[in-house]
């Protein structure tokens, strides 16, 4: 188990965990939150459950999809399509 709310720190976000990719040694989430300033991020984590981390952060809510490919996690949200780079 990577993150247990019972055990661990919040995760940095977003509550509410959507879609989610991996490559070798890295699980990205997309997270979210509703409450009266919304929140969309795509959140990072190693394998080996070091180095919880942000990778992007918006404030408009409603991406539906995260894809890792060579040194790139691709995702959207609303219309939009976004890349960023690992780290």
């Amino acid at each position: 188990m990577l993150y247990d709310p019972q055990r661990d720190v919040n995760v940095p976000g977003g509550d509410r965990a959507g879609r989610l990719a991996v490559d070798d040694t890295t699980v990205y989430w997309t997270a979210s939150n509703d409450y009266v300033q919304p929140r969309y991020v795509i959140d990072a984590v190693d394998k080996d459950g070091q180095g919880l981390r942000t990778m992007y952060s918006s404030n408009v809510v409603g991406g539906h999809g995260i894809v890792v490919a060579g040194d790139s996690v691709y995702f959207n949200e609303g219309s939009k399509l976004y890349r960023e780079c690992k780290r």
